[in-house]
């Protein structure tokens, strides 16, 4: 009996020692498992923190975008009311080059009568130059006929005396 307990026992031991065994051999197990997530989880909370550092330095960076565009959109918005004043002053300069442009044309045309005019004169004052050089001629031969009539009655008288 005490052999049969004995070998009982011992067989127990035995079941117990290997139960102690593959138990150990888990916890080693377990303890791997459990260092290999402790890794895992020191690396995904540094993961996680550079994550960290990354999604501030996004959102620094779309702050930085937005004021960005909030500028862009002020300088876009003066440049249109820039464009608007050129436009308005191009128009307005147009429209001084039309009146410019028609006053220079009557005073072209009231120049050009004026001329036309003064062709006129000129040609008239001309003529009457003419006429009166030819009327000097005339007379410059009446003078002479006059003297040579003269000097015949001159003449004519000497010569009856």
């Amino acid at each position: 009996i005490l052999r049969s307990e004995r070998e009982t026992a011992e067989a127990e031991v035995e079941r117990l020692r290997s139960t102690l065994a593959s138990t150990e051999d888990a916890s080693r197990s377990d303890a791997d498992a459990l260092a290999t997530a402790e890794a895992k989880l020191a690396a995904l909370t540094a993961d996680g923190r550079v994550l960290s550092g990354r999604a501030d330095a996004l959102e620094a960076a779309e702050a930085a975008l937005r004021e960005k565009e909030a500028a862009m959109r002020a300088d876009a918005a003066d440049a249109r009311a820039l464009l608007e004043e050129k436009d308005k002053a191009l128009a307005e300069a147009r429209v001084a080059l039309a009146a410019a442009e028609a006053s220079a044309s009557m005073s072209e045309k009231a120049f050009e009568s004026q001329l036309r005019e003064t062709r006129e004169g000129v040609g008239q004052v001309l003529a009457a130059e003419a006429a009166a050089e030819k009327l000097r001629a005339e007379l410059d031969d009446a003078k002479r006929a006059i003297a040579a009539a003269a000097a015949a009655a001159e003449a004519r008288g000497v010569a009856s005396a």
